[in-house]
């Protein structure tokens, strides 16, 4: 995950796939990350 002041959080979208593992204590954002930097532009 993202360390900022709003965090990746702010970033997903309807549609978007998260993987949450409660085994490993994980979230993950499966979008590619020139998405994510588009995204961050706005």
């Amino acid at each position: 995950m993202e360390t900022t002041e709003y965090g990746l959080i702010t970033l997903v979208e309807e549609g978007d796939i998260i993987h949450i593992d409660a085994n490993k204590d994980t979230i993950d954002l499966d979008v590619p990350e020139n998405v994510l930097a588009e995204r961050r532009k706005n």
